[in-house]
């Protein structure tokens, strides 16, 4: 096993899309900064009465979490679907006959790099909004709350431990929807789907069911984790969530392949079995003594013994 996720780091490391999605991933900085400029272009051109009113920015990750989300979700996909798209899974299916456990190795050198590159990525947009925002952070307002959140007040900084976690299940997520789909463009539809269509399409409900539907997205659980999200979960059910969700996704990804593979055995069995029969030489026909012979009948041949429509020969 040990070598198996060796050789799924080699290819993890080679694989040169990795590379550009992680630089990809500096545009969730962006948007962060970019949302916090208008944040603070805005409350600038306020007067102090509707200060007070206006909302906070929280830590900063939010505004670009979703953008952070599908890049580590195609990376995780991506993981599995270049393979197909290459035919490369034949030759990791040589080495590795057991499809559950291709799938499981990728599953240590994908955390890694995702659990580092998330943790990264979450601090440097916190700082990224902090840093836009300047001194209008500590600006308090109505609710007792500021403009910004900077790391010692309580419950950031395990918001933001949370984020950059959440990213690293977000990645083996894409892993198991990448092994269910087993295609690249289908898999980018339904990490779209899954990251940004439903917390739309859960925005758009009424109060009631928005914050019950809300709580259960996955870029609210981070927030609800560390206790500072508002949401209807508590922090131990918000990460029992997150689990969940990373849990199911690999055990469909592992189902489906296994599925597949099973089918791919019998229909290599089926040929195999075909090609034997037929190596034997052409059947020779039994014939009947003249004074036996029906006329208007031909001559019969006898039906192969072996379970196959091939029939029997002298080989036998």
């Amino acid at each position: 096993m040990i070598d198996v996720i060796a050789s799924e780091w080699m290819k993890l490391r080679s694989l040169r899309s990795n590379v550009y999605l992680l630089a990809c991933s500096v545009s969730a900085i962006v948007a962060c900064a970019g949302i916090a400029f208008l944040i603070g272009r805005g409350f600038d051109g306020q007067t102090m009465e509707e200060r007070m009113a206006f909302p906070g920015n929280g830590d900063g990750v939010g505004n670009g979490i979703a953008v952070a989300y599908f890049v580590f979700a195609v990376l995780g996909a991506l993981a599995i679907t270049s393979e197909y798209g290459t035919t490369m899974i034949q030759a990791s299916l040589v080495a590795v006959p057991r499809r559950q456990v291709l799938l499981l190795a990728k599953v240590p050198p994908l955390a890694a790099v995702a659990l580092v590159a998330g943790q990264v990525l979450a601090f440097v947009m916190h700082a990224a909004s902090m840093a836009v925002l300047g001194d209008r952070a500590d600006q308090l307002l109505r609710e007792g709350q500021t403009l910004g959140t900077s790391l010692s007040e309580p419950g950031v900084l395990a918001s933001v431990v949370a984020a950059g976690l959440s990213m690293a299940a977000i990645a083996l997520i894409g892993l198991g929807v990448g092994a269910a789909v087993r295609s690249t463009p289908g898999a980018l539809v339904v990490l779209a789907v899954i990251i940004v269509v439903l917390p739309v399409v859960a925005k758009t409900l009424p109060m009631p069911l928005r914050a019950q539907a809300g709580s259960f997205m996955i870029e609210n659980l981070p927030s609800q984790i560390a206790g500072v999200g508002g949401g209807t979960l508590p922090p131990a059910a918000a990460a029992g969530l997150l689990i969940g969700y990373v849990i199911a996704a690999l055990t469909a990804g592992a189902t489906v392949i296994a599925l597949a593979g099973r089918r791919i055995k019998v229909l290599a069995s089926g040929r195999l079995r075909l090609s034997w029969c037929r190596r034997c030489p052409p059947p020779r026909p039994v014939r009947r003594p003249p004074h036996r012979r029906r006329p208007g009948r031909t001559a019969r041949t006898r039906p192969c013994s072996r379970r196959c429509a091939a029939p029997r020969s002298r080989c036998q």
